[in-house]
């Protein structure tokens, strides 16, 4: 499950039963609870990765390597860290992946369609599905990426021009869900796309949106939404 704090950028994912998130010196065990947080500015301008125990107290950060500004997370079937970064290599964005026994730093796909790749989310077949809230001519849209080859394929185009999709997320069935930070008229909102057509239907807009940024979805379908006004707000999927 990947989520996001409401007022900052700061993507989080939970950890079931994984192996561990090395430090800049040592490993250390991930306990199921536990949490991985991207953080775009912190402990260094050029940000990192923490983790936190399930009772809140940090045990270690990842930083350094190419990372500029990583924002979204996701944790691949290896247990592998996916991050996205939307300023990396001059300012190109790139997806990286940190394995967490070693913490060595790979690029899994840079440059291409990517103008600000953000928000991550992972298939069950491994494949990596960005947001890109600015790519195809500043639309915005949902690029898929081969976690192997680094491979970019368009999935979805926004229909307005800088319509904003930022975080993005899987559902039960396996549908994409992006949330839209300035479409519906600058009122925001939640779309479910198919990851294979490409075909988009709107969840919810308006309402209480202003700014809807992190989402994730529970064990019973509901959709979560973290909106920069500070609300957490819980979205129906079927009646928005």
């Amino acid at each position: 499950m990947t989520t996001w704090m409401p007022l900052t950028v700061l993507s989080l994912v939970l950890i079931f039963g994984l192996f561990g998130l090395v430090s800049v010196a040592n490993a250390v065990q991930l306990n199921t609870g536990d949490l991985l947080i991207a953080d775009p500015s912190a402990p260094t301008q050029n940000g990192g990765v923490f983790h936190l125990s399930s009772a809140g107290s940090q045990i270690s950060v990842y930083q350094g390597g190419n990372f500029v500004e990583p924002t979204g997370i996701a944790i691949d079937r290896n247990g592998d860290i996916i991050v996205g970064d939307p300023q990396a290599f001059s300012g190109g964005g790139a997806i990286f992946k940190v394995n967490p026994i070693t913490g060595v730093v790979t690029t899994v796909s840079s440059g291409g369609n990517f103008v600000d790749p953000r928000g991550v989310t992972i298939d069950a077949n491994g494949n990596i599905f960005v947001a890109d809230s600015d790519a195809f001519g500043f639309f915005g849209g949902v690029i898929k990426v081969d976690p192997t080859t680094g491979i970019q394929t368009r999935i979805y185009t926004s229909s307005d021009v800088n319509a904003g999709p930022y975080y993005i997320t899987i559902d039960r069935n396996g549908d994409l869900l992006i949330t839209d930070v300035s479409g519906f008229n600058q009122a925001g909102g939640v779309i479910r796309i198919n990851p294979v057509t490409g075909a988009s239907t709107t969840v919810s807009s308006g309402g209480n949106f202003v700014d809807p940024l992190g989402i994730a979805v529970d064990a019973n379908g509901n959709i979560f939404v973290a909106d920069n006004s500070g609300k957490v707000i819980r979205v129906d999927p079927t009646t928005g």
